[in-house]
């Protein structure tokens, strides 16, 4: 793993804690909110479906979070790089 990857998985920590904002509690709420009524009012079958689509649909999210992060960081240090560069 590059120290990019292993920063994004947690294995390199800046912080101890990080405060997760309003919007961020208040989308999860309504989240888990809706996958407890799913949950209780699909049958069997479509439960097991709806649950392989939101395992397929986190492990998508987690895969394009470390690539935003990576090229995003990667950015930034070409703003730095040209912030410090010399005029010609």
């Amino acid at each position: 793993m590059t120290i990019l990857e292993e920063f994004f998985c947690g294995n390199v920590i800046p912080s101890e804690f990080l405060e997760m904002n309003s919007h961020y509690k208040k989308t999860m709420g309504i989240i888990l909110e809706k996958e407890k009524i799913l949950k209780e009012i699909l049958p069997e079958k479509e439960k097991e479906l709806f649950f392989e689509l939101t395992e397929i649909h986190e492990d998508f999210e987690n895969f394009l979070s470390k690539e935003y992060f990576i090229e995003g960081w990667k950015l930034g240090v070409k703003f730095m790089i040209e912030t410090f560069k010399e005029k010609k």
